[in-house]
């Protein structure tokens, strides 16, 4: 039986289908954009970066599913298990290097390499802020100038962080 789509309707699902990598970029652009105002406020209200109270807000959040998902998808009794390789490197938060070294896997679990991005993130962004302001390299001036400073500073380490091109 041959199926008929007008040339409209697959331009139309050709475009969707692709958009997905936009979506991804446009998630890490607002979880950086998120992070920064959360510790750019902590800065301005407490006079200070309390990274490692940082560090266990993220771990509580993040960090029981994402283990429990990993877990899961390494015990998979179907299709689709993640190999023993992978588990590994996704257990060390290194499943976007994994993926950039051996591949895609064919595993359901493989979307979590966008998690250990966001993981890696999350451990250098905040010493990198508290550095910046532990240095002269931090502006003295209105909030919106140093606003404006990280949200530069975000941007260039979103773009570099994505430079391995696991989404294509």
């Amino acid at each position: 039986m041959k199926s008929h789509i007008t040339e409209k309707a697959a331009l139309l699902l050709a475009a969707i289908a692709s958009s997905g990598r936009f979506g991804v970029q446009l998630f890490f652009l607002l979880s950086g954009y998120l992070i920064t105002s959360l510790l750019l406020r902590e800065k301005e209200v407490t006079g200070h970066i309390n990274v490692r109270a940082f560090y266990v807000r993220r771990i509580l959040r993040i960090w029981p599913l994402y283990f429990f998902v990993l877990t899961l998808a390494a015990l998979w009794p179907w299709s689709g298990r993640l190999p023993l390789s992978y588990f590994a490197g996704f257990l060390l938060l290194a499943g976007n290097w994994i993926v950039v070294l051996f591949g895609v896997a064919d595993s359901w679990a493989i979307i979590l390499w966008s998690v250990s991005i966001e993981e890696q993130f999350y451990l250098l962004w905040p010493l990198g802020m508290k550095f910046f302001f532990s240095t002269r390299l931090a502006v003295h001036g209105s909030r919106a100038h140093r606003d404006r400073q990280f949200g530069a500073c975000v941007s260039c380490a979103r773009i570099g962080a994505q430079r391995p091109g696991l989404v294509q």
